[in-house]
């Protein structure tokens, strides 16, 4: 990433508007993602508490894929367009974005569909972010920046992640210069957001992990398995996911339709399975998965429950499902390795995902924000690993 100029502050009083453009976008985004965050957990335990909200995911997923056809065409990329706004300053989007990924999402989840969060805390902050630029009248230069100010707000609030919240902003998107004055910008929001947020009566999960084991030939050697096995996870849920929504628009290339059809499978799935274990965030199961190992399916499972969901067309995000399916695979692979299960699942809990969203760094530091120093001296290399094994695609572009 090259360095970039600095945008202009032609005096004190601009700096001051900025500042105030800068607490106005944080305190918001933290308050709607605290808000997201306190509702999605009452309608994931509405969802557990009737079971039967399962056979509305059809109807659901054909409602939000019509109403985005219909009224917000420009939207329906969601995430990816947000990112490449960032590479060509296209911002197509308005205030509207925010509520509607927020409905969308919470729908998705009340009928048990397999998706995650990050998508709607990114696209919520774009939301207000857009609304903000528009009020205070930013050039292109200021505007950029503010966008990448958002996005760090967004993940830092939903994750409870300032630092990797911060990095995330940069490392999404290198085409573009790097500053001070930016640098300074999204790392402000990143943390003023994640404070606001933990005002409200929300948590995020904590996971028990044990001590590193001991360094040697031998734990350089598991390690390294465990790079090919979640860089090759993450390139199978990229193009699993590609290969489901060929699979949709050759039965049909009617989008509604093709998110009917996914609910559909979505039921067929969890029936035939006999679980709800891989619907919704699955948050019990990557807690679980830090304390015993898991079963060598489950986390095949998760990925082609969420990649169905999200090449059906429904709303939320990968971020989730991917920490489950990582921290499931590195749970089942340290038992055959010879490795502390947490351990390993710490590992595979950041890495698939890195791997996947070609986000290396940003997963690595949100392990050091997780599980402390030492994991972040592990998970870096091994993330970075991952990221080469899984090939140039991502799930952001």
């Amino acid at each position: 990433m090259k360095i970039a100029n600095f945008p202009k502050i032609a005096s004190a009083a601009e700096l001051i508007r900025w500042i105030g453009a800068l607490l106005l976008l944080s305190v918001s985004v933290g308050f709607i993602s605290g808000v997201f965050l306190y509702v999605l957990d009452g309608v994931t335990n509405l969802r557990l508490q009737v079971p039967y909200l399962i056979f509305g995911l059809p109807f659901a997923g054909y409602f939000m894929v019509w109403y985005y056809q219909k009224f917000a065409p420009s939207y329906q990329a969601g995430t990816k367009m947000v990112v490449a706004a960032l590479k060509n300053g296209n911002q197509n989007w308005n205030f509207f974005l925010a509520p509607l990924i927020f409905v969308t999402t919470l729908l998705t989840h009340l009928c048990g569909g397999s998706a995650g969060r990050e998508g709607t805390a990114v696209q919520m902050a774009a939301g207000m972010q857009a609304a903000l630029g528009k009020l205070f009248q930013f050039d292109a230069t200021k505007q950029s920046i503010f966008l990448r100010c958002a996005l760090a707000a967004g993940f830092s609030a939903v994750f409870g992640v300032p630092f990797a919240g911060f990095v995330f902003a940069f490392e999404v998107d290198k085409t573009k210069g790097i500053n001070a004055f930016a640098v300074a910008s999204a790392c402000f929001c990143s943390i003023m957001a994640n404070t606001v947020a933990l005002l409200l009566p929300i948590s995020h999960t904590t996971y028990k992990t044990p001590l590193l084991p001991d360094w040697s030939f031998g734990l350089f050697l598991a390690l390294l398995a465990c790079c090919l096995a979640f860089g090759f996870t993450a390139r199978l849920f990229i193009e699993l996911q590609e290969k489901i929504a060929f699979l949709f628009q050759k039965i049909t290339d009617k989008k509604p339709l093709q998110a009917f059809v996914g609910g559909c499978i979505i039921i067929a799935l969890a029936f035939v399975l006999q679980t709800d274990r891989y619907l919704g965030l699955g948050i019990p199961e990557i807690e679980s998965a830090f304390q015993q190992p898991s079963d060598g399916t489950v986390f095949g499972w998760k990925l082609l429950f969420t990649a169905s969901t999200l090449a059906a067309g429904f709303k939320g995000g990968e971020v989730t499902p991917l920490f489950f399916i990582g921290a499931t695979l590195g749970s089942f692979l340290a038992v055959p390795l010879g490795l502390p299960i947490g351990f390993v699942a710490a590992l595979g809990f950041v890495a698939v995902f890195g791997a996947a969203a070609a986000l290396p760094i940003t997963c690595a530091v949100m392990c050091l924000e997780l599980f402390g120093i030492p994991y972040f001296l592990v998970a870096l290399p091994v993330c970075l690993m991952a990221r080469i094994f899984a090939g140039k695609k991502s799930i952001y572009t």
